[in-house]
């Protein structure tokens, strides 16, 4: 018997299981994102005095939702194929090329009206730069 199904046979309710696994994650990331933010105005003198923190929001919690129905298909996939994380790496991979974390958007500039509008880091990236960071 896997984790899962020892999991699932105790009286805890299901989606207090699904939540409870993911909830970590959540704050742990939230954290990191803080810690970049206060490096980038402490460390490197980002200015935003005039940043757009309510849409900086809304951004953020629609790309949490994208990238959380990403991990279920990944989820779905290893569990009916057994599997390690087949779909997250292909996702991952596309996202971190395409979306400005291992390449500049720059190189892909030829890409950007058809392809990147698809990416979620690039538009992730894009919309965060543009309600958070200020000239």
């Amino acid at each position: 018997m896997g984790t899962l199904e020892a999991m699932l046979v105790t009286p805890t309710k299901v989606d207090t299981i699904v939540v409870s696994s993911s909830l970590w994650d959540y704050l742990f990331a939230t954290f990191r994102i803080l810690i970049f933010l206060l490096l980038g105005v402490f460390l490197f003198g980002v200015n935003m005095s005039d940043a757009n923190l309510f849409a900086a929001m809304i951004i953020l919690i629609l790309t949490i939702f994208c990238f959380s129905s990403l991990g279920i298909i990944s989820a779905s996939f290893t569990m009916v194929f057994k599997r390690g994380d087949t779909v997250n790496w292909v996702f991952g991979s596309v996202s971190a090329l395409l979306g400005g974390v291992t390449l500049s958007n720059h190189c892909f500039a030829w890409l950007a009206p058809n392809i990147l509008v698809f990416v979620a880091d690039y538009i992730f990236f894009k919309g965060y730069e543009t309600c958070i960071v200020t000239t």
